[in-house]
C-alpha cells in the first residue's frame, strides 16, 4: 500500500513535513447564541427575582382548587374562602422538615424556595417540624435545623410543631367516628402490607364501640401495634383505608407521654392546611 501511495504521489516534499498550527473548533452559531441568552436572563439577578420568575406559574391565594391534581370535596370552597378571610389573601409558606436527621442540599432548595416565595410576595414562612416519630427525633436535630435556616439568612415568623395540635387532631378523630368515617381495627401489620388487603372484619362495628376503644388506646390500654384507628376512605393510589393513628410508647419530644396514640404523618398533609390557616407547602424536587 504505501509504495502504491509513493507512486502515485512521489515523495514528500518539506512543505509536507511541517507542522500545521491547530486550529480551535468554533461552536456553532445557534449554540453560542443560545448561551448567551441563558447568561444574559441571570446574570445579575437577585434570588428574588430568579425565584419570582420560577414561581410564575404557582397559582394565587385561595385558588389551590387550580392546581393539577387538587383533589375538591363538596367542602373545598368553603374551607378556601375561610381561609382567605383569616388570611387576608396574604401568601402562607412554611418549611416542614422531620427532625431525625441533619438537612441535606436538596433542603437547602427547599428553605430557599420557601422562604424566599413568601418573602418576594410580601407573605410570611414558618418553620414547623413534623415531629410524629418520637423514636428518631433528638433535640440536637430540632437545633441543628433552626440553625441552618438562619444560617441561610433566613427568620422564621413562627416555629411551630405538629405535636401543638395533637388534640386537636384527636378531636377531629373522634368526630370521623362519631360520623361513622374512622374505626378501630385490630389488624396486624403484616395483615396491611400490600396494594389490596382484604377489608377489615372490624370496618363495620358500632361507633360507640370505637369511641370507647379509642380513648382507651390515647390511655395506653394496648400494646404497641395490638390496634390502631383507621378511616373509612380509598386514597389517590388505591390503598384503602388507611392508618391515621397507632400506639407509640416512645416519650415524645414536646408532649412526653401524654399521648399513647400518635398521628401518624398524614398523607398530603391533608389537615394542616386548615389548622394553620396556610397553603400547601411548596414541594420541589432537589
Amino acid at each position: 500500500m504505501s509504495c502504491q501511495v509513493l507512486h502515485l504521489l512521489g515523495p514528500k516534499t518539506e512543505a509536507d513535513l511541517e507542522k500545521k498550527p491547530k486550529v480551535p473548533k468554533q461552536k456553532p452559531q445557534e449554540n453560542m447564541k443560545k448561551e448567551e441568552d441563558v447568561v444574559g436572563e441571570t446574570e445579575g439577578k437577585s434570588l428574588m427575582e430568579q425565584l419570582r420568575g420560577e414561581a410564575l406559574k404557582f397559582h394565587k391565594t385561595g385558588e389551590n382548587y387550580k392546581t393539577e391534581g387538587y383533589v375538591m370535596t363538596p367542602n373545598t370552597m368553603n374551607l378556601l374562602k375561610k381561609h382567605l378571610e383569616i388570611t387576608g389573601g396574604q401568601v402562607r409558606t412554611r418549611f416542614p422538615p422531620e427532625p431525625n436527621g441533619i438537612l441535606h442540599i436538596g433542603h437547602a432548595k427547599a428553605i430557599n424556595f420557601n422562604f424566599g416565595y413568601a418573602k418576594s410576595n410580601g407573605g410570611i414562612c414558618y418553620l414547623r417540624y413534623d415531629d410524629t416519630n418520637p423514636e428518631k427525633e433528638e433535640e440536637k436535630y430540632f437545633t441543628g435545623i433552626r440553625d441552618m435556616v438562619e444560617w441561610l439568612g433566613y427568620t422564621p415568623y413562627a416555629v411551630t410543631h405538629a405535636s401543638d395540635h395533637f388534640q386537636k387532631l384527636y378531636d377531629l378523630a373522634v368526630d370521623l367516628i362519631r360520623r361513622g368515617l374512622a374505626y378501630v381495627c385490630h389488624q396486624r401489620v403484616e395483615e396491611l402490607k400490600g396494594h389490596s388487603p382484604p377489608l377489615s372484619p372490624w370496618r363495620d362495628r358500632p361507633i360507640e364501640e370505637s369511641l370507647v376503644l379509642f380513648e382507651r388506646m390515647r390511655k395506653g390500654v394496648f400494646s404497641e401495634g395490638e390496634v390502631t384507628l383507621r378511616m373509612k376512605m380509598i386514597m389517590e393510589d388505591g390503598k384503602q383505608d388507611p392508618v391515621a393513628y397507632r400506639i407509640k410508647y416512645t416519650p415524645h419530644h414536646c408532649t412526653g407521654d401524654t399521648w399513647y396514640a400518635l398521628a401518624r404523618t398524614p398523607p398530603s398533609c391533608t389537615h394542616l392546611p386548615i389548622l394553620y390557616t396556610s397553603p400547601h407547602p411548596v414541594h420541589i424536587s432537589p
